[in-house]
This record gives C-alpha cells, sequence and structure tokens, in this order.
C-alpha cells in the first residue's frame, strides 16, 4: 500500500505543480481575454461603421462624376449652339457664308 500511496501522492504533486506551472505562464493571459474580446468587438463595430462610410462616400463620387460627365456634355452642347449662332449672325451680317476657320500650324 505505501508504494501505492507513494504514486497517488506523487501524482497529485505533479498535477498541482503542473496546474501551478500552467498558471503561471498562461494565467495572467487568460485574465486579460475578456477585455481583448471586448476591444475587438469594439475595433470590428468601428470596421463595420467605417465600411458604410466608405460605401457612402463612393455612392456620392459616383454621384459628382455622373454630374460632372453631364455637365461636360452641355457644355460641349452649348458651346457648339454658341459657335453656330455667332456663324450665323457673322454670315447674315455679311450677306454671304463664311470660309471655313484656318487650322493653327502645328
Amino acid at each position: 500500500m505505501t508504494r501505492w500511496g507513494t504514486a497517488i501522492i506523487a501524482a497529485l504533486v505533479a498535477a498541482a505543480g503542473g496546474l501551478v506551472t500552467g498558471y503561471a505562464l498562461w494565467g495572467s493571459r487568460a485574465e486579460r481575454l475578456p477585455h481583448v474580446e471586448q476591444r475587438l468587438q469594439a475595433l470590428q463595430s468601428e470596421l463595420t461603421t467605417l465600411q458604410t462610410e466608405r460605401q457612402d462616400i463612393e455612392g456620392r463620387l459616383q454621384q459628382l462624376t455622373k454630374e460632372e460627365e453631364r455637365l461636360a456634355q452641355e457644355n460641349t452642347l452649348l458651346r457648339t449652339e454658341r459657335t453656330t449662332q455667332q456663324l450665323q449672325l457673322e454670315e447674315a451680317e455679311h450677306g454671304r457664308p463664311l470660309p471655313p476657320p484656318t487650322l493653327p500650324p502645328k
């Protein structure tokens, strides 16, 4: 019985030593786990917010780009109309069609 008692006591001492060693190595990390999980949740929430804001900004940028393209097309149309009206006025003043303008040298 002495051998079995010694073996059981040795096993209990080894188990207790393992627990103490394990706590010494990982216990402080395990204590920080709830704080780390809270921080992770906060960061995930912030990431979601930033992604939503980025999508909103991209949508606004697309709208502005479309508006800029529309205004550029409208500007081109108005310039064409203005040039046509000027030519018509000049032709009416001179009483004859004007020759096409000469292109500047390259």
